[in-house]
């Protein structure tokens, strides 16, 4: 997500691009808390949750973050298998939506085909709320993106 919100274009009056660091003097520093939990589930799988709350005088920030990821030692060469959820800047927990604003959802797959290579596979889903109802619904609201690729390293 970083490469798609660090910076906006403005088309008027002028062409310009306002980047994150141009408005971090218009914040101040902000306060909170941070806990996550994570679990071993019989050896196979890791789960973690994750919750933040971050407040200052003038707003506040909530972000919820799960990971569940398959112990590599399961299938032969396999490298990585995780799926990952996460939600920011939300209002309250008790009205949090799976399908909500912010939310995003990926996962990877990875296969040794070497000692130095992988096969890579990506998949990755973004809820954006288009028309601002609250409600994500159809496929202009919904943006997914599935990619593969050979990481080599040295």
């Amino acid at each position: 997500l970083y490469d798609d919100q660090r910076a906006v274009a403005y088309t008027s009056p002028e062409n310009h691009v306002v980047t994150k660091f141009d408005k971090l003097n218009e914040y101040r520093a902000s306060q909170g808390w941070y806990g996550s939990l994570t679990s071993n589930i019989f050896k196979i799988l890791y789960l973690t949750i994750a919750y933040e709350d971050m407040y200052s005088d003038v707003d506040s920030n909530r972000s919820i973050w799960g990971n569940i990821s398959l112990e590599k030692s399961m299938i032969p060469k396999l490298n990585r298998a995780e799926i990952r959820y996460m939600q920011k800047d939300f209002k309250q927990i008790s009205k949090l939506h799976f399908k909500g604003e912010n939310a995003h959802i990926d996962g990877v797959v990875g296969y040794n085909l070497s000692p130095n290579t992988e096969l890579v596979l990506n998949y990755s889903v973004q809820y954006l709320d288009v028309n601002n109802n609250g409600i994500i619904k159809g496929e202009d609201e919904t943006i997914t993106s599935m990619s593969m690729g050979v990481e080599f390293r040295f």
